[in-house]
């Protein structure tokens, strides 16, 4: 779920401007525990996923010992916030099953730190909501933003068919345009109790962008009153 934070350096809701302590350098994200931590650290980078810095296969081979699911819940701390070290090149696909395994274990907030795009990347945090927490939404309440490889997308709503396609964002926006259709659902999900972002990718897309379009969804002004959801599929 996407919220306020107040903590210093913080640029939108949601969205940390300025790394926090003990972060790696924009762009590298080792997968060690962090000395002195007892939490365990879950990271993927271009490589895949990695747990507690020991190397996950996934999908995982024939006759591998165990599933990702199963060794994400032997790590989960099975509650509260968990975070996410996720470099720009990791495939969305590798995220996305990472989140939903740690949402099968009763995690509820996924604090996810990206370095973000730009001349000098700095890392940011960008906070998802898993699969299993997020409550159902009519239609108009949901969205759904699909990024695809060449850096354009698609806007699909949660019970429609149509499909509205998205242009690629100007020259050093490595994702699609989401600037109109934010301002749009805005105006159609007026009334609603709660708002449902849903952020999807190709097989072979990158998070970078999907993360980049994460935080102009929290980053857009908030309807009065709604509880905001950002998820990933």
């Amino acid at each position: 779920m996407a919220r306020v934070d107040s903590s210093p350096g913080v640029a939108v809701a949601g969205v940390r401007a300025t790394a926090p302590s003990g972060a790696p350098p924009a762009g590298v994200f080792d997968a060690g525990t962090r000395a002195g931590s007892p939490a365990t650290i879950f990271a993927v980078d271009e490589i895949g996923i990695s747990i507690g810095g020991q190397r996950i296969d996934f999908p995982p081979p024939k006759g591998a010992p165990g599933t990702l699911e199963q060794i994400v819940a032997a790590a989960s701390p099975g509650h509260g916030a968990v975070s996410l070290r996720v470099a720009r090149a990791a495939t969305t696909r590798s995220v996305s099953a990472l989140m939903q395994a740690l949402g099968k274990t009763g995690v509820e907030e996924l604090d996810v730190v990206t370095a973000s795009s730009g001349a000098e990347p700095t890392p940011a945090t960008l906070k998802v909501s898993p699969l299993w927490q997020v409550p159902e939404h009519e239609d108009r309440c949901g969205a759904q933003i699909s990024i695809r490889a060449d850096g354009t997308g698609e806007l699909q709503y949660l019970q429609r068919a149509k499909v509205t396609k998205l242009p690629p964002g100007p020259p050093g926006q490595a994702g699609p345009d989401v600037s109109s259709a934010i301002a749009s659902l805005r105006a159609r999900m007026k009334g609603c109790g709660s708002t449902v972002w849903m952020l999807a990718g190709d097989r072979n897309a990158v998070w970078g962008p999907a993360f980049d379009v994460g935080v102009a969804v929290v980053g857009a002004q908030a309807i009065p009153g709604a509880r905001r959801y950002i998820m990933v599929l």
